[in-house]
């Protein structure tokens, strides 16, 4: 869904407010690097460089193809100066507007660190034995969604099968991780849980998945079943699903979780679902929870 010129600033602006709002904790992608991705998409820093602005109809974020300009942008070389700029007033002005927007891009992304497409990264948790370690995968779903997977495992050596802990304390990862996380990204949680236990030496402590959407705005189709109400302000969803050898029974609070999960002997299993909502959405939202008897926080923008 490719949004009109002039809701481009709002729907971003409205989306960082929004998160603003919510303040995700580190089980979600982190909140500064979305900002900053959403503050390159304004049209108040680049313009119409990165145009068109487009929705995805399933989600309501961002789209993937979006995003993905942020980046082709940021390796772009070299930044025009204003000589160049002055040049292109006179000759062109329409070429001037497009060298000052990516003038001021690459100013803002050589200053912020802007959520990536993809990442993965892993670190020593503790020295054991037993020993643990943290494998943090970030990326921006194919319908962009915002997901950050989190892996806690623990084994009695350095050498965790897929993961290894070097002499001087840095985690290297087989290749394959990432390749699994990015698989399963959406995936039940119980089948990414299945699949980390075949190829570690130990076993995993605790998985985590934080999204960030959908989000719910005029124009944006809701599932089927639900109240149209829903779609006539801003919502913003902030799910969250945990399997963790902390956790002491099975607690489901998502109204829209799609099955639930049968925790492993000695895991115990927690969902929720998080909203921020504002406009002519709000009141609806807050009935329509009262319907499903989920405990969830509605925060107001």
């Amino acid at each position: 869904m490719k949004l009109p010129d002039a809701r481009v600033g709002p729907y971003v602006r409205a989306l960082a407010a929004a998160l603003n709002a919510a303040a995700p904790n580190a089980s979600h992608p982190p909140l500064l690097e979305g900002l900053a991705l959403l503050r390159a998409l304004d049209p108040a820093v680049s313009g119409t460089l990165l145009q068109p602005a487009e929705v995805d109809e399933r989600s309501g974020m961002p789209s993937w193809a979006w995003v993905e300009r942020v980046r082709a942008e940021a390796q772009s070389q070299g930044t025009p100066d204003a000589r160049q700029i002055e040049q292109a007033q006179r000759l062109d002005p329409e070429l001037a507007a497009r060298m000052i927007a990516r003038r001021d891009l690459l100013a803002h992304l050589a200053s912020r660190e802007v959520l990536p497409l993809r990442r993965i990264s892993a670190r020593v948790q503790r020295r054991g034995p037993p020993h643990q370690i943290r494998v943090v995968s970030d990326r921006v779903g194919p319908d962009g969604r915002w997901v950050r997977t989190l892996v806690a495992l623990q084994g009695p050596t350095t050498k965790l099968g897929c993961a290894e802990i070097t002499a001087d304390g840095r985690v290297v990862l087989d290749p394959g991780v990432e390749h699994l996380l990015a698989r399963h990204a959406f995936s039940p949680l119980a089948a990414l849980f299945a699949q980390l236990s075949q190829v570690i030496i130990g076993e995993v402590v605790e998985l985590s998945r934080g999204i960030i959407g959908p989000v719910w705005f005029p124009g944006v189709a809701l599932p089927q079943g639900l109240p149209p109400e829903l779609g006539k302000g801003l919502v913003v969803h902030l799910p969250l699903e945990v399997l963790a050898t902390e956790i002491r029974r099975d607690i489901d609070e998502d109204p829209l979780g799609s099955s639930s999960l049968r925790s492993p002997k000695g895991y115990g299993w927690a969902r929720q679902r998080r909203f921020v909502s504002s406009g002519r959405a709000r009141e609806p939202l807050r009935a329509w929870l009262s319907t499903t008897h989920a405990r969830c926080e509605v925060v107001e923008l």
